[in-house]
C-alpha cells in the first residue's frame, strides 16, 4: 500500500493514472477492522492508503483545483480522485524547477572549482 507523503509524489500517483474512475484510496485502517473477502481485497491490492495526512493534501489539492474529488465513485471502504489539468500544470511546473536546481547545483561545484582557481591565481 504505496503512502504518498508529499505533493509531488501525490500528484505523479494522480497524473500516472488514466482511468476515467481516478485512483482508488482506501481507508485501510477500516477495511482490516471489517471482514471482506478475499477477492475484494485482492480488487483493491495496491490502493494508496487514505491517511489523514493524504486526506489533507487531497483535500487541499481540490480546493486548488489541481485534483477531483470524484464523489460519484466513493464508498465507505474509500474515494476515488482524479487530477486536473491545472494539477498537471502544476505537477509539470514542480518537475521543472526541480530539474532546473539539479541542474544549477551540479553546475555550481564546476563554477566553485573555477572561481578558486582564478582567485588562487590573483592571490
Amino acid at each position: 500500500m504505496p503512502k504518498p507523503s508529499d505533493e509531488r509524489a501525490l500528484l505523479q500517483l494522480l497524473a500516472s493514472n488514466q482511468s476515467e474512475t481516478g485512483v482508488f484510496f482506501a481507508y485501510w485502517s477500516e477495511i482490516r477492522s471489517q471482514s471482506h473477502t478475499a477477492k475484494f481485497l485482492e480488487s483493491i491490492e495496491g490502493a494508496p492508503d487514505l491517511s489523514q495526512q493524504t486526506q489533507v493534501l487531497l483535500k487541499d489539492f481540490v480546493e486548488q483545483g489541481f485534483v477531483q474529488d470524484l464523489a460519484n465513485w466513493a464508498t465507505k471502504e474509500g474515494r476515488h480522485y482524479a487530477v486536473t489539468f491545472a494539477g498537471k500544470q502544476r505537477l509539470s511546473e514542480q518537475n521543472s524547477k526541480q530539474s532546473f536546481s539539479k541542474t544549477l547545483w551540479s553546475r555550481k561545484g564546476t563554477v566553485s572549482i573555477v572561481i578558486g582557481a582564478i582567485l588562487g591565481v590573483y592571490m
